[in-house]
């Protein structure tokens, strides 16, 4: 994933200024990387422990936000948006990546994850990326695909998969073994 993101924001920079949509892509991309790095370093890292990543890393969904906000405003001003977008689009993505920041800044705020919740943010973190990688194939790139196929429910449920899988497992792992008998110790 880290790999995919590094190439997605690599490809997207060197078409700026020859394609529209390319800043925001690049935008986008960076969330990803961030993503699933941060969600990488949270099983790396020791329980219940932060680093200077964490100490730092913050910064990246705060500063990609403001460049979302920024960006919708100047959606909102012109009368075919920015760089080929609607303003909503900047304005979800600039609240996601402030989200981001604000739940970095809990962990912060609690010195460091351990057991279930730990996981959680693994869990979440890395299906959400794989939910950009998924929608932004199967919903926005829709022209690549067979005309048949334009505007499918198929290409709808391939594109929103991940965030079905992240729900599925985040409930799993919420709940845990809590329903099942304790071993009899015979």
């Amino acid at each position: 994933m880290l790999t995919m993101s590094s190439v997605a924001v690599f490809l997207a920079a060197s078409l700026l200024g020859q394609l529209p949509g390319q800043s925001p892509n690049v935008a986008a991309g960076s969330l990803a990387f961030y993503l699933v790095l941060s969600g990488y370093v949270t099983v790396k890292r020791k329980e219940g422990t932060i680093g200077l990543f964490e100490r730092v890393s913050f910064l990246i969904p705060l500063g990609i936000g403001a460049l979302f906000l920024y960006w919708g405003a100047l959606a909102r001003s012109r009368p075919h948006g920015f760089d080929g977008y609607a303003p909503i689009f900047f304005f979800v993505f600039g609240g996601i990546a402030f989200l981001l920041a604000a739940l970095d800044l809990r962990v912060l705020m609690k010195g460091g994850l351990s057991g279930v919740p730990r996981i959680a943010r693994h869990l979440w973190r890395m299906c959400f990326a794989f939910f950009f990688a998924a929608g932004s194939f199967f919903l926005g790139q829709q022209k690549v695909m067979p005309v048949w196929m334009h505007g499918s429910k198929a290409l709808l449920l391939l594109g929103t998969a991940p965030l079905g899988f992240m729900l599925f497992w985040l409930v799993r792992v919420r709940i845990g073994n809590r329903f099942k008998s304790p071993a009899s110790g015979v």
